[in-house]
């Protein structure tokens, strides 16, 4: 794997009533000199098996940080970068010091992060993935489901930190 392979797109947020520009969602495509151009279902899994996923979302979060806080010295008001993350990433035993780390070292400020994540690796409930989780939250990370699209998945989320902060 070489990461000239990877390709890194920003896809614009918007309001729509006024048109601002209010963030961006980093998308990755992978051009494969092996496989040719694979879409994210295709190589998550093989990039899995060929056990570089870690290597690719560090490389994919960091460059994140980087652009959003180069953008957001640029820009009138601040905006979020959304970044899809994995559950090898939240079971990393280190990926809490490796954000806290690029926070640090990047200028990037933690709000202006979301990190996406499946309803299908919220559903597992793992107390590693939860405790993650919640720790990126109270960075002031935001946190959000993808590919799910309901309000009550929101709710759900919602009601997991609210009840670990009772506790």
């Amino acid at each position: 794997m070489s990461k000239n392979e990877f390709e890194l797109y920003y896809q614009p947020v918007v309001y729509l009533s006024d048109k601002t520009l209010i963030g961006a969602e980093e998308l990755i495509r992978w051009k494969s000199a092996e496989l040719g151009f694979l879409n994210p279902d295709q190589f998550v899994s093989i990039a899995d098996e060929r056990g570089i996923i870690v290597e690719i979302g560090r490389w994919v979060i960091e460059t994140a940080f980087k652009l959003v806080a180069k953008w957001n010295k640029l820009l009138p008001q601040s905006i979020v970068i959304a970044v899809n993350i994995s559950s090898k990433h939240l079971m990393q035993y280190d990926f809490i010091c490796i954000v806290r780390h690029l926070l640090m070292t990047t200028g990037c400020e933690a709000n202006w992060i979301k990190f996406e994540i499946t309803e299908s690796l919220l559903l597992q409930e793992s107390t590693k993935v939860l405790d993650t989780l919640y720790f990126l939250n109270t960075l002031g990370i935001k946190i959000s489901i993808e590919d799910f699209g309901t309000d009550y998945s929101a709710l759900v989320f919602e009601q997991i930190f609210s009840q670990r902060n009772k506790n």
